[in-house]
Protein backbone atom coordinates (compact mmCIF):
# COMPACT_ATOMS: atom_id res chain seq x y z
CA UNK A 1 0.00 0.00 0.00
CA UNK A 2 1.21 3.50 -0.88
CA UNK A 3 0.49 6.25 1.58
CA UNK A 4 1.02 9.93 0.97
CA UNK A 5 -0.83 10.95 -2.19
CA UNK A 6 -3.09 13.92 -1.63
CA UNK A 7 -6.63 13.13 -2.76
CA UNK A 8 -8.04 10.20 -4.65
CA UNK A 9 -5.88 8.33 -7.13
CA UNK A 10 -7.60 7.87 -10.48
CA UNK A 11 -4.91 5.75 -12.15
CA UNK A 12 -1.57 4.08 -11.48
CA UNK A 13 1.06 2.45 -13.67
CA UNK A 14 4.33 0.55 -13.16
CA UNK A 15 7.45 1.47 -15.09
CA UNK A 16 8.58 -1.13 -17.66
CA UNK A 17 11.37 -2.31 -15.32
CA UNK A 18 9.01 -2.52 -12.32
CA UNK A 19 11.07 -0.16 -10.13
CA UNK A 20 8.69 2.82 -10.17
CA UNK A 21 4.98 3.57 -9.96
CA UNK A 22 3.35 6.72 -11.23
CA UNK A 23 -0.05 7.66 -9.81
CA UNK A 24 -2.59 10.18 -11.09
CA UNK A 25 -4.13 12.25 -8.33
CA UNK A 26 -6.58 15.09 -8.61
CA UNK A 27 -4.05 17.77 -9.60
CA UNK A 28 -0.64 16.09 -9.74
CA UNK A 29 1.05 12.81 -10.55
CA UNK A 30 3.19 11.10 -7.94
CA UNK A 31 6.37 9.13 -8.59
CA UNK A 32 6.93 6.26 -6.15
CA UNK A 33 9.81 3.90 -5.48
CA UNK A 34 8.37 0.36 -5.50
CA UNK A 35 10.96 -1.14 -3.16
CA UNK A 36 10.68 1.49 -0.42
CA UNK A 37 7.04 2.37 -1.15
CA UNK A 38 7.99 6.01 -0.73
CA UNK A 39 6.81 9.02 -2.66
CA UNK A 40 9.78 10.70 -4.37
CA UNK A 41 8.08 13.77 -5.78
CA UNK A 42 5.00 15.17 -7.46
CA UNK A 43 4.78 16.10 -11.12
CA UNK A 44 2.78 19.30 -11.35
CA UNK A 45 1.58 21.32 -14.30
CA UNK A 46 -1.80 19.97 -15.27
CA UNK A 47 -4.62 22.48 -14.84
CA UNK A 48 -7.57 20.09 -14.61
CA UNK A 49 -8.24 16.76 -12.88
CA UNK A 50 -5.84 14.03 -13.98
CA UNK A 51 -7.41 11.04 -15.68
CA UNK A 52 -4.28 8.97 -16.29
CA UNK A 53 -0.55 8.72 -15.70
CA UNK A 54 1.63 6.15 -17.44
CA UNK A 55 5.21 5.40 -18.33
CA UNK A 56 6.20 5.43 -21.97
CA UNK A 57 7.95 2.26 -23.20
CA UNK A 58 11.36 3.93 -22.72
CA UNK A 59 10.73 3.92 -18.94
CA UNK A 60 12.05 7.48 -18.63
CA UNK A 61 9.08 9.44 -19.92
CA UNK A 62 5.89 9.86 -17.93
CA UNK A 63 2.72 10.87 -19.75
CA UNK A 64 -0.29 12.38 -17.98
CA UNK A 65 -3.69 13.32 -19.32
CA UNK A 66 -6.36 15.44 -17.73
CA UNK A 67 -10.09 15.92 -17.97
CA UNK A 68 -9.70 18.99 -20.21
CA UNK A 69 -8.02 16.78 -22.85
CA UNK A 70 -4.49 18.05 -22.32
CA UNK A 71 -1.54 15.68 -22.33
CA UNK A 72 1.79 16.41 -20.66
CA UNK A 73 5.09 14.59 -20.74
CA UNK A 74 7.73 14.60 -18.03
CA UNK A 75 11.28 13.27 -18.28
CA UNK A 76 12.27 11.13 -15.30
CA UNK A 77 16.05 11.32 -14.96
CA UNK A 78 15.88 9.17 -11.82
CA UNK A 79 14.20 6.35 -13.70
CA UNK A 80 17.30 5.37 -15.68
CA UNK A 81 19.70 2.55 -15.01
CA UNK A 82 22.62 2.64 -12.60
CA UNK A 83 25.09 4.02 -15.15
CA UNK A 84 22.68 6.82 -16.01
CA UNK A 85 22.09 7.61 -12.34
CA UNK A 86 25.83 7.79 -11.69
CA UNK A 87 26.26 10.15 -14.64
CA UNK A 88 23.40 12.30 -13.33
CA UNK A 89 24.93 12.38 -9.84
CA UNK A 90 28.36 13.28 -11.20
CA UNK A 91 26.87 16.07 -13.31
CA UNK A 92 24.93 17.47 -10.37
CA UNK A 93 28.00 17.31 -8.17
CA UNK A 94 30.15 19.04 -10.81
CA UNK A 95 27.60 21.87 -10.93
CA UNK A 96 28.16 22.48 -7.20
CA UNK A 97 31.95 22.67 -7.68
CA UNK A 98 32.36 20.56 -4.56
CA UNK A 99 34.51 17.46 -4.34
CA UNK A 100 33.32 14.39 -2.48
CA UNK A 101 35.39 13.18 0.40
CA UNK A 102 36.90 9.68 0.05
CA UNK A 103 34.24 8.36 2.46
CA UNK A 104 31.45 9.96 0.41
CA UNK A 105 32.86 8.51 -2.80
CA UNK A 106 32.84 5.01 -1.29
CA UNK A 107 29.35 5.44 0.11
CA UNK A 108 27.59 7.07 -2.84
CA UNK A 109 29.59 6.08 -5.90
CA UNK A 110 30.88 2.69 -4.75
CA UNK A 111 34.42 3.60 -5.72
Amino acid sequence: MLSGHFGLVSAASFSPDGRWIVTAGPSSAGLWNVRSRSLLFYLRGDTDLLTSARFAPDGRTIVTSSRDGSVRTYRCDLCGGLDELLALARGQLAATRRMLTPAERRRYLHE
